[in-house]
């Protein structure tokens, strides 16, 4: 167990100190949303940049920014690099299977890649559970407000 740990808390401190995608866009083609944890002050400012058709948009880009713990900021790394590429309805089908992990909810854990199943063991924090939540949250509200 202490080895798992020890491999968790590894690619948490990786993401936390080169943290894939990270940074903000000046193109003017990506949509912007802040959002924030009043309970702890994490806050992410995350950019998408849609591509294709309607039909079958997609995610072309993920940028973002966050002033937060290295959980949540491990958390949007990873997120970035698992959703871009991705069209929406599968973006979508993503986020909700990973909240329904943290949220300590029923799932086929097949669905979910095997480095995001770290941050099941943050279910039982609630306070942690907010802080992985965080840019996922973001990304589902960018994606609803601009379908």
């Amino acid at each position: 167990m202490l080895e798992i740990n020890k491999l968790y808390r590894d690619i948490i401190m990786k993401h936390y100190q080169e943290p894939q995608n990270w940074g903000l866009s000046q193109d003017k083609s990506f949509i912007s949303l802040t959002h924030k944890n009043i309970s702890c002050g994490d806050s992410i400012v995350l950019q998408i940049k849609f591509g294709g058709q309607k039909a079958n948009q997609k995610i072309e880009d993920i940028k973002y920014k966050t002033q937060s713990c290295a959980i949540c900021r491990a958390s949007a790394s990873l997120m970035s690099l698992y959703l871009k590429n991705l069209e929406i309805n599968q973006c979508l089908n993503k986020i909700n299977t990973f909240l329904a992990m943290i949220n300590n909810q029923d799932l086929d854990e097949t669905k979910i890649e095997k480095e995001l199943l770290l941050f099941k063991h943050f279910c039982q924090f609630q306070g942690r559970r907010v802080c992985v939540a965080l840019p996922w949250q973001a990304l589902e509200k960018i994606i609803q407000k601009n379908r």
